[in-house]
């Protein structure tokens, strides 16, 4: 197996970790505005935007879509719940299993919220480059990809 090996402090710019985490913040950066004035969280809007695109899905399917731990999704759930943006059941074939979706005041906030992100990823489009966007993201499916299948 081969390895790369730093040969100076400088190289740490070209670690992979250390740049998929400066690009992640980069990224966020454009995101937080949007996240604070909707006075909601990164953890918290990929749980609402994982149920917006997916509709009504089990927890542990959830916390798999929103890439959170099932403690913090049990924490953040429960707080939904209490300003009723999520609706919570028993799944009925697997009363162990919880099934969550938004409700129609979650529907509202995903609809404001979605607007705002789309402007933000035209933007962030128009400087990166909408072919850039899609090899990297190809690029970083495929680094996953990869990576999982040799973890198995």
């Amino acid at each position: 197996m081969s390895r790369i090996i730093m040969k100076n402090k400088e190289e740490i710019n070209r670690s992979l970790a250390i740049t998929l985490l400066r690009s992640r913040e980069a990224v966020m950066d454009r995101f937080r505005p949007m996240l604070a004035s909707a006075k909601i969280t990164e953890q918290q809007w990929r749980v609402l935007r994982g149920l917006s695109e997916h509709g009504e899905v089990e927890a542990g399917k959830l916390a798999y879509i929103a890439c959170i731990l099932p403690q913090s999704l049990s924490r953040i759930t429960r707080n939904f719940e209490k300003k009723h943006l999520i609706f919570m059941k028993n799944d009925p074939s697997d009363a162990r299993k919880i099934l969550l979706s938004l409700t129609d005041k979650g529907k509202i906030l995903m609809s404001r919220a979605t607007i705002d992100s789309k402007e933000i990823y035209s933007q962030l489009i128009e400087d990166f480059g909408r072919e850039n966007l899609e090899q990297l993201l190809e690029k970083l499916n495929l680094l996953q990809s990869s990576l999982n299948l040799k973890s198995r």
